[in-house]
């Protein structure tokens, strides 16, 4: 034959039968569509992980900042600032800048423009300005700040004039001029124009302006939080409020103040928003070499006091490489749910492999007939691979790629590995289609005694890889190395919570298929002692041919595995993220940093729905202590003050901050506190200790996550004890904790309490805590992969079904012809189908619900996945029963609705024509 006389019959053969032509087309279309789509999707999402756990950080957190003691050395510079500020900060703005222009990239383009506060200390303790009020204790924190202006709003009066003196601390030198805070200057009762003397330190201050944050500075100010809001203490004994603000000089005035002590701080703005996790690895070697290292920007020749070197700290670090875990355990989890239906999806073109060869079995064995040689016949089962399978899949596949650059969106090499695949698998799986005898006649074979061997080869393989598979990533797990964890590698234990669904799918299949004979024997006994004729020729058919192969079983082992699997696996994360959400806020409503005065909790009190209230006042940066000589274990806590009786009043006793029966009240030396787990385990569980300059007994370790926004090292104490721990100024309250009234309305009463404290403060319920947690890009992404990979394989399960009833067809409908003939009704072809079908399907239903319960079990363990729950331990097993039932009818419902449907919308054949022994297909 010649090579344009095999064209011609190929592109013949190509236009018979155009339906299984048809379907295998778009199957390779669609399949290589969602191949190269989820890599795409994958990247943008991890990319979208790595920002959102950096910009998740408070600006004080994730900003790189560094705090020396000294102030800015005097002189000039390359700086762009405005007016005499270059002559007096243009070296210190410079030798900032140096830093930062000395950074490579990627790390260069995510860092801003430096800024820095200097606070000067008046006396020897570092205390500002004394001020009237507050029994003499009130007081004010010089600060300077070359571009304060710049983040800043006057509200009245006018910015300070540089004094005119060379010293500023001459007692003769007329006051220097100061700008607050619009709240500062209300809360110290200082009016513009007013001047106030500190004796002891000689100096003067009048306020000739006060102003307000300029908007989008919040972030700046957010650094030096003192300057908007003045800090309120309370003097023990007296309960008098003691206020301490922060006001800013003329930037000119550091050169009155050369020599002399103060404190400065500095930052980089880490601007997250623009960094890809292909980046990550970089920005992570760059930031540790970053703040490995402390960097000089003055001498000693240039001033007594000046800052030597800065040493800078982020704890973007350890967020970035939280979030690097985080879209490894993301990527696992998605990989292990699509692996599952990728296997399906293979299963279910293979069966249209198969069908679209049966349709050309009589023109190829006519073809062999007239001398054919079968490598002609392969090429030509070689070529429709080709025409319906590579060919929409390259079409499919450069048209996702097209959009996603249209949407610039990264293209991953994985894209093209699994558009490859789809591509070739038709061709190949044609081009090794067994070929038919020679001649008109196509007689079914009985399997031989070599073919049954292999089979039980190849489940031995199976289940063999199963078990290794499952062994090693019980030893992976073990060994501390889980996917998403700090201690796991980016290489090939991720490999392998994505291939034990899919190899465990298999085994339950081998082991489903071993199991469909034994019903089906016992109820064929039993119908040949009966007079029905659809459960005689039913059970008879299914156990000389049965149509439950492979391909349909193995497709509802692992769709019903996926949905029960998936089920567990989402109840387990939800479960966990709700007890998290719940430990964190630790009462129906909880408030932080806010300035909760005896006036602002009785309007709390009085707001409707509000059954119990518990004021805390928060205690930063305390030392604890404990142990003794060499072996002294330190830990900095936040110390919380509470009233123990308003505290079990107020706090949800499941998630308590105070655990019922530790007594906070117990007489004694010792002061008693409660320590959270965190700080416990720093100290190694003692119990004797000190915590700032009280001796404490730990009287319990409670397992509640704290307050937000505050350490998760703390320990409480009752608000009786606070002299003993504060000392002479006593923190005031600025958190509390809520019960609310049995069907209050939570957001309304929320909504009340923020009004009350204010826009500054954190008002937090446990359902905008669960509502934030559920909506983090990679609990989304678990969520919504979860829910599409079981209406996939539903979809593939359903279509798996209607292929092997195709290929089924010929041997059911000589049958169903040859009753009709006979008298039979028509009801008879509804019964075969059904005994066709419910064997295998019983079975793999069985099957597939195990194995989807005990999967979770394994991922769970092997699994990171605390950054989706915020908890300090991976999800628990939970099983929720309406959940389960909801994923077991659901993928049931989907298989068997879309398998009617293809069924009835199938070409049925007369009888007569099945009758014809030349029958294609």
């Amino acid at each position: 034959m010649t090579v344009t006389g095999r064209r011609r019959l190929t592109a013949r053969l190509l236009r018979t039968h155009p339906g299984p032509s048809a379907l295998l087309a778009a199957l390779s279309f669609l399949l290589s569509a969602v191949a190269v789509s989820v890599p795409i999707v994958l990247s943008a999402l991890v990319d979208a992980t790595a920002r959102e756990a950096v910009a998740a950080l408070a600006p004080g957190a994730r900003d790189l900042e560094a705090a020396a003691l000294g102030l800015p050395s005097v002189g000039a510079g390359a700086a762009d600032l405005e007016g005499d500020l270059d002559a007096v900060w243009g070296r210190w703005q410079s030798r900032l800048a140096d830093i930062r222009d000395g950074l490579d990239e990627p790390l260069a383009s995510l860092v801003g423009e430096p800024s820095s506060v200097s606070r000067i200390s008046m006396r020897a303790d570092g205390a500002g300005v004394a001020l009237s009020g507050g029994d003499g204790r009130n007081s004010v924190v010089l600060a300077l700040d070359p571009r304060y202006t710049e983040n800043a709003v006057l509200v009245g009066g006018a910015w300070p004039e540089p004094t005119a003196t060379d010293d500023a601390a001459d007692a003769d030198a007329p006051p220097m001029q100061v700008a607050l805070s619009e709240e500062t200057a209300r809360a110290l009762e200082w009016d513009i124009g007013e001047v106030q003397s500190d004796p002891v330190a000689a100096v003067s201050l009048v306020l000739t302006g006060t102003f307000e944050a300029r908007a989008g500075s919040e972030e700046h100010w957010y650094h030096v939080p003192s300057v908007l809001v003045p800090q309120v203490e309370y003097a023990a004994g007296s309960g008098d409020r003691i206020v301490t603000g922060t006001g800013f000089l003329a930037p000119e005035m550091l050169a009155s103040w050369a020599g002399s002590t103060g404190r400065t701080q500095v930052w980089f703005p880490l601007h997250a928003s623009a960094m890809d996790a292909a980046d990550a690895g970089a920005v992570l070697q760059q930031l540790r070499q970053l703040t490995a290292h402390a960097h000089r920007v003055g001498t000693q020749e240039e001033g007594i006091g000046s800052v030597l070197t800065l040493s800078f700290r982020t704890t973007a670090i350890d967020a970035i490489e939280g979030a690097v875990a985080s879209a490894g355990a993301m990527s696992a989890v998605i990989a292990l749910t699509l692996s599952a239906p990728a296997g399906v999806a293979v299963a279910v073109v293979a069966l249209a492999c198969r069908v679209v060869a049966r349709t050309r079995r009589a023109s190829l064995g006519l073809l062999a007939t007239r001398g054919a040689s079968p490598l002609l016949l392969r090429g030509m089962l070689a070529a429709h691979g080709v025409v319906l399978g590579l060919l929409p899949a390259l079409l499919a596949a450069a048209t996702i790629v097209a959009i996603a650059a249209v949407a610039r969106l990264p293209v991953p090499t994985p894209t093209w590995i699994g558009a490859g695949v789809v591509a070739v698998l038709p061709a190949i799986i044609l081009g090794l289609t067994p070929l038919p005898p020679p001649g008109l006649r196509d007689l079914e074979r009985a399997p031989s005694r070599a073919r049954a061997t292999l089979r039980v080869a190849a489940e031995g393989v199976v289940v063999a890889l199963a078990v290794i598979a499952t062994a090693a990533l019980l030893s992976s797990s073990s060994a501390d190395a889980a996917v998403g964890s700090s201690a796991s590698e980016t290489g090939g234990e991720a490999v392998l919570p994505a291939i034990v669904p899919l190899l465990w799918g298999l085994a339950g299949c081998v082991l489903a298929l071993r199991l469909v004979p034994l019903p089906v024997r016992m109820l064929f006994a039993r119908a040949r002692r009966g007079r029905g004729l659809v459960g005689f020729v039913g059970g008879a058919r299914a156990l000389r041919e049965p149509a439950a192969g492979i391909a349909p079983v193995l497709a509802l082992v692992i769709g019903m595995s996926s949905a029960v699997g998936s089920g567990v696996l989402y109840g387990s994360l939800q479960h966990e993220i709700e007890s998290t959400a719940r430990l964190t806020v630790g009462a129906d409503l909880q408030v932080t940093r806010a300035d909760l005065s005896t006036e602002t909790l009785a309007e709390l009190r009085a707001v409707p729905g509000i059954e119990a209230l518990a004021p805390i006042a928060v205690m930063p940066a305390s030392s604890l202590r404990a142990g003794a000589g060499a072996s002294v274990d330190v830990a900095v806590v936040t110390v919380l003050f509470a009233d123990p009786a308003d505290l079990a009043a107020a706090q949800d006793a499941d998630f308590a901050l105070l655990p019922a029966g530790a007594d906070l009240e117990s007489p004694g030396d010792e002061v008693p506190v409660v320590l959270s787990a965190r700080a416990s385990a720093a100290i190694d569980g003692e119990e004797e200790v000190r915590l700032e300059g009280a001796q404490a007994v730990v009287v319990d370790v409670s397992r509640a996550g704290g307050l937000e926004s505050v350490s998760a090292n703390w320990a409480l104490a009752a608000a009786a004890d606070v002299e003993q721990i504060a000392g002479l100024r006593v923190p005031a309250s600025s958190a509390a904790l809520f019960r609310l009234s049995p069907g209050a309305d939570v957001a309304a009463v929320a909504a009340a309490v923020a009004e009350i404290v204010g826009p500054d403060a954190v008002v937090t319920t446990p359902g905008e805590r669960i509502a934030a947690l559920s909506g983090q890009t990679g609990t989304a992404a678990i969520r919504v992969g979860l829910l599409a990979a079981t209406v996939g394989v539903a979809l593939l399960g359903a279509l798996t079904v209607v292929l092997t009833l195709a290929l089924g067809s010929r041997g059911r409908d000589r049958t169903l012809a040859l009753l009709r003939v006979l008298g039979a009704p028509p009801r008879v072809s509804r019964g075969l189908i059904a005994w066709e079908l419910w064997p295998g399907a019983a079975s793999a239903v069985v099957i597939g619900v195990g194995v989807g319960l005990a999967l979770p079990a394994l991922i769970l363990g092997a699994v990171d996945l605390r950054a989706f729950t915020g908890a300090p331990s991976n999800p628990a097993y939970h099983l929720d029963p309406l959940l389960l039932g909801g994923a077991v009818v659901g993928f049931a419902v989907v298989t068997a609705a879309f398998t009617l449907i293809a069924l009835a919308v199938s070409r049925r054949v007369r009888a007569t024509t099945l009758l014809r022994g030349g029958q294609e297909g």
